[in-house]
């Protein structure tokens, strides 16, 4: 949570420290959509962009909008019960 009054570099410290983080969902996106594929059909993330995000009144985070976009075929097996786990949290 940034303060209502945040200068620039106050939430830039927050981006700088979600980082990481932030580039570690995307690699287990990316991992889980490449496990997917051999369990649930053919999975692709694509075109996926990662912006810093700042609060723009008191209430809200900065920290960084991840957009991205899933494409599966029309037989994907979204869940079945031998890779329930995937949509389990092990993301």
């Amino acid at each position: 949570m940034d303060d209502a009054d945040a200068k620039e570099d106050q939430s830039d410290k927050i981006l700088d420290e979600q980082y990481e983080t932030a580039l570690k969902y995307i690699q287990a996106l990316d991992d889980w959509a490449y496990r997917s594929s051999d369990t649930t059909g053919p999975v692709t993330i694509q075109n996926d962009l990662l912006q810093p995000f700042y609060k723009d009144d008191s209430g809200i985070h900065t920290g960084w909008l991840l957009t991205f976009q899933m494409v599966v075929s029309d037989n994907f097996q979204y869940c079945t019960p031998e890779n329930v786990d995937l949509y389990a949290g092990n993301i």
